[in-house]
C-alpha cells in the first residue's frame, strides 16, 4: 500500500499516480526513493499513470497509461540499477514515449534521467544491461 511511502503518497494525492498494485515492500521503497528525487517542478507536467507488476521478457516498460515492472527480473539486479530503471521508465512516461521506443527515445530517457539527478544510476544500469536497443 503506497500510504506508507511519502513520495508515492504525495504523487497519488496530486493525481499523478492513479493506482499501484506493487505489494513488495523493498521495491516500493525503491519506487518511493526514485519518485522523491524527481525534481518537484516536473510533477505538474507528469501525465497520470498506474504502476503495475507484470511478468514479461523485459524488466520494465511503459504500456499505455501504465509503467510496468517485472519484480522477479528487477529483484536480481543491484538496487542502484533498479533505481536507474525506475527513473528511465518514469522519464519515458513523462516524455510520452510508448511501447515501441526507438534508439532516439531510449537516449532521450537516459539523458533526462541523468539531468534529473540519476546519472550514477543510469550509468550503472547501462553497465549492467548494455546499451539501448529498439523495442
Amino acid at each position: 500500500m503506497i500510504t506508507d511511502y511519502s513520495s508515492l503518497q504525495r504523487w497519488h494525492r496530486e493525481g499523478v499516480i492513479l493506482d499501484c498494485n506493487i505489494q513488495d515492500s523493498a521495491f516500493l521503497t525503491l519506487l518511493d526513493r526514485a519518485v522523491g528525487r524527481i525534481p518537484e517542478m516536473h510533477m505538474e507536467d507528469f501525465p497520470s499513470f498506474n504502476i503495475y507488476a507484470f511478468t514479461g521478457k523485459e524488466g520494465a516498460m511503459v504500456m499505455e497509461d501504465n509503467v510496468c515492472f517485472d519484480l522477479k527480473v528487477l529483484g536480481e539486479l543491484p538496487e542502484e540499477v533498479q533505481i536507474g530503471i525506475i527513473a528511465h521508465e518514469f522519464v519515458h512516461k513523462f516524455l510520452g514515449h510508448g511501447e515501441s521506443s526507438g534508439l532516439k527515445e531510449e537516449a532521450e530517457a537516459d539523458q533526462l534521467a541523468a539531468a534529473w539527478g540519476f546519472e550514477r544510476e543510469i550509468k550503472a544500469m547501462r553497465k549492467q544491461i548494455g546499451p539501448p536497443t529498439e523495442r
